[in-house]
């Protein structure tokens, strides 16, 4: 195999591996206070799920809910309207 190949064969393993490890990290990552701290008014859905992670479910109603706790919707929770932070209730 010739050293060119072969340092792209690692980029790449690398480069999946740290993909696996911040899928992994990011499943409990909702739980961290300081990360919803960060969050702000009028930030995308997009920022939110960097920052936060995949929510547990989605609701879509007048305003679209996002709820990271798995049972609760008392806590843990952002809402959006036209993709933009309305509000947020931090974890309990």
């Amino acid at each position: 195999m010739r050293l060119e190949q072969r340092i792209t064969d690692l980029e790449n393993r690398v480069t999946a591996l740290e993909r696996l490890l911040e899928e992994t990290n990011a499943k409990d990552r909702w739980k961290d206070p300081i990360l919803w701290r960060r969050i702000k008014r009028e930030m995308s859905s997009d920022d939110i799920q960097k920052l936060l992670g995949k929510p547990a479910r989605i609701e879509q109603q007048i305003f679209t809910s996002w709820y990271y706790h798995p049972s609760s919707k008392l806590h843990s929770y952002v809402w959006f309207d036209e993709g933009k932070v309305l509000g947020w209730e931090v974890p309990d």
